[in-house]
């Protein structure tokens, strides 16, 4: 038998202050730590207060310029804005670097959506919401080891199942670029 604690923050809100929480613990801690990232949910929940969102930001910002790592598996079954709207936001973000994309190439429609931002060993911040998103739903903060490392597994699980969004290179790294250019178009199915 093992036990756990967690925090648990109520609604949208709830679910902003959990996440802020997270990424000051991130940057107070001084080590370099890689934060694996996901949400289904619908994007209303990170935009829809822009005070939080500019602070997001700010924060996100600092643990990548700080040398943090961030991998985040994007959901790419939404409206086509949405989606034009998530790549304008996390593309500045990319070329700053410390972060790799990656999408889930099954397009799927889930009632039941999961929102996850993991520090393996560390940290896991978990929200499971219905498609009918009600303000009672509950976001969860986890300091305990299996608890973090349980929903770790279930990340690295799903990412097996993911394909890089996009790649970022540098002028030095133009050798590179062509070379994937030549190995994707090898293959079949259109390239962008």
């Amino acid at each position: 038998d093992m036990t756990c604690e967690s925090l648990i923050f109520q609604g949208r809100g709830g679910r902003r202050r959990a996440v802020l929480i997270f990424l000051r613990q991130i940057l107070a801690s001084g080590n370099r730590k890689e934060l694996l990232l996901i949400s289904e949910d619908d994007m209303a929940w990170l935009l829809e207060d822009p005070g939080f969102t500019r602070e997001w930001a700010l924060l996100l910002k600092q643990v990548i310029e700080t040398g943090h790592k961030v991998t985040i598996i994007h959901v790419v079954n939404r409206r086509a804005g949405e989606i034009m709207n998530v790549l304008n936001y996390w593309m500045p973000l990319h070329l700053a670097g410390h972060i790799d994309s990656y999408y889930y190439p099954r397009y799927i429609e889930r009632e039941i959506r999961q929102t996850m931002f993991i520090v393996r060993d560390e940290l896991a911040l978990v929200s499971t919401t219905t498609a009918e998103f009600s303000e009672n739903e509950l976001t969860y903060f986890f300091r305990d080891e299996i608890s973090v490392n349980g929903y770790a597994r279930i990340y690295d699980y799903f990412l097996k199942e993911c394909r890089p969004l996009f790649s970022v290179y540098s002028r030095q790294q133009a050798a590179d670029f062509y070379k994937n250019i030549l190995d994707i178009r090898g293959k079949g199915g259109s390239v962008y």
